[in-house]
């Protein structure tokens, strides 16, 4: 029942003007809510792929990217200024939407600094990076034979850096020799495990990435050409032979030199 306020007569819940002085009556505030649509929560809908995105990292800064692919609940996300993908769940993730303008580049919260990057896919974001097999092959082919003819014959890198102490103490032209091809070894190896360590994300910068990753190819290039000038002036092999002359380790190093130095670095 509804009060008029002017005069104090009963009115039913219903009226507007009251039956007595005809004052106007407050409105039901009840039967308003009662008549008011219900509105359903919104539905969270999942970005498509092409969406923009933006996320915390594990270095604790918040980055922009794009929505690659989906499989499930799990979201693969490209880092906008970045060679760099992750895979989130929604949850993880904030969409951004498409009427907001969001330059193309990563949101740093403080300094020109690197991010860490994370991948929390079942398996592990190096297998894509080139740079990781070809550092791969180089190391495989550092304990596999290197050349198949006279007394080197069966000789690997390994084998070469067990046996430094002997090639130190040759004299001579042999000793000079032996001497060089330690340092191409160790430069080799050494730069295969630094571009191997950077793949994995091991804090190797970008440009310590980009010199050691150029090594094994001159290196390589050099050592096939003196097995092969060796061979041609000691052995008298003909160049058909020359396949046959050179093992499969260095047939693998030459490959992982290639691809490496081809690679391109996946840190800004």
């Amino acid at each position: 029942m509804l009060f008029c306020p002017n005069c104090g007569t009963q009115n039913p819940v219903t009226a507007k003007f009251c039956i007595n002085c005809g004052a106007a009556l407050p409105a039901n505030t009840a039967e308003q809510n009662a008549t008011k649509p219900v509105v359903p929560p919104a539905f969270v809908t999942p970005p498509a792929i092409g969406s923009k995105v933006t996320f915390t990292a594990a270095d604790g800064k918040v980055y922009t990217g794009t929505v690659q692919s989906v499989m499930g609940d799990q979201f693969k996300i490209k880092y906008d200024g970045f060679n760099f993908d992750t895979w989130l769940s929604q949850k993880d993730f904030t969409a951004i939407p498409s009427s907001v303008n969001v330059p193309s580049a990563t949101i740093f919260q403080s300094g020109n600094q690197q991010p860490v990057f994370t991948n929390t896919s079942g398996s592990p974001s190096f297998l894509s990076i080139p740079g990781f097999w070809g550092s791969l092959l180089i190391i495989i082919g550092f304990f596999t034979n290197w050349i198949n003819f006279g007394p080197f014959g069966g000789v690997s890198g390994f084998r070469i850096l067990t046996s430094a102490r002997e090639l130190i103490e040759e004299k001579e032209e042999s000793g000079y020799k032996g001497i060089l091809t330690l340092i191409f070894i160790v430069i080799l190896i050494l730069s295969a495990l630094i571009c191997l360590l950077h793949t994995l994300g091991a804090g190797i910068g970008r440009r310590t990435f980009s010199f050691f990753k150029l090594l094994p190819l001159l290196i390589s290039i050099t050592a096939i050409v003196m097995i092969i000038w060796d061979a041609q002036k000691n052995y008298y092999v003909a160049i058909e032979d020359y396949f046959t002359i050179i093992g499969a380790g260095a047939y693998l190093t030459l490959a992982g030199s290639v691809i490496l130095a081809l690679s391109r670095s996946k840190r800004k």
